[in-house]
């Protein structure tokens, strides 16, 4: 950490953003196990004690597990983000505490991507569900990765089911979203015959993109923007 190194040398002390932007340079080399490393060696040094390393950096973490579909180091990642932000209240005040300190909807995202990346459809739904507990309303690349979950896991009503919840809370997909969908329905109808027919045998002869065919049309018919 040569760039920090200077800093000391001038009598500078990283602050948070530098913590953040670090933690983003480890996860773009790969290294999200070295992200953490390096912000708890600069915590461990004693280098303004109170300092954590924020939403930027643990984010950027999250997302760097997400990418290797390691949920359980994701989840650790951002419960350390909800521990600082409730620890710094305690020491501050709710009122006074940092706004860039605890997990927003980015955050939630880059772990619903880690989901998705591990085929964990229930788990992402949880994790929805926590999500709106927390008071925060789901986007649509947070969508997007809660439908990949449960179609990378097989589970094609579940993926449809999630088109049905952006429906009840009256969410209407965006393009970028729609096209994303499109192309996993294009996927399951040029599924191999073999697996498009054990699929239908094992869903009352329902095709492997029907459902959430379905879904998408029956929330498209309801979108005032049609």
């Amino acid at each position: 950490m040569g760039v920090l190194d200077r800093m000391r040398a001038r009598g500078e002390e990283p602050s948070r953003s530098t913590m953040g932007v670090l933690a983003e340079a480890f996860v773009a080399a790969g290294c999200p196990a070295d992200a953490e490393a390096a912000i708890g060696t600069l915590q461990n040094e004693g280098v303004k004690a109170a300092l954590r390393p924020g939403r930027h950096a643990w984010t950027a973490i999250i997302d760097g597990w997400a990418t290797e579909g390691v949920v359980d180091k994701a989840e650790a990642a951002l419960q350390r983000l909800e521990a600082d932000a409730a620890e710094e209240a305690a020491e501050i005040g709710p009122g006074r505490a940092s706004e860039a300190l605890g997990p927003d909807i980015v955050s939630y995202g880059a772990l619903m991507r880690a989901y998705a990346t591990a085929a964990d459809g229930r788990g992402a739904l949880a994790l929805a569900d926590r999500c709106e507990a927390a008071g925060l309303e789901l986007t649509d690349p947070v969508y997007m990765s809660l439908v990949a979950a449960f179609w990378r896991s097989g589970d094609e009503e579940g993926a449809a089911g999630v088109i049905e919840r952006m429906h009840a809370r009256g969410h209407s997909p965006e393009p970028k979203l729609l096209s994303h969908l499109q192309h996993l329905i294009a996927q399951g109808a040029g599924a191999d015959e073999a697996i498009a027919s054990a699929h239908a045998s094992a869903h009352g002869g329902v095709a492997r993109g029907e459902a959430l065919r379905d879904a998408l049309a029956h929330s498209a018919a309801d979108d005032p923007r049609a």
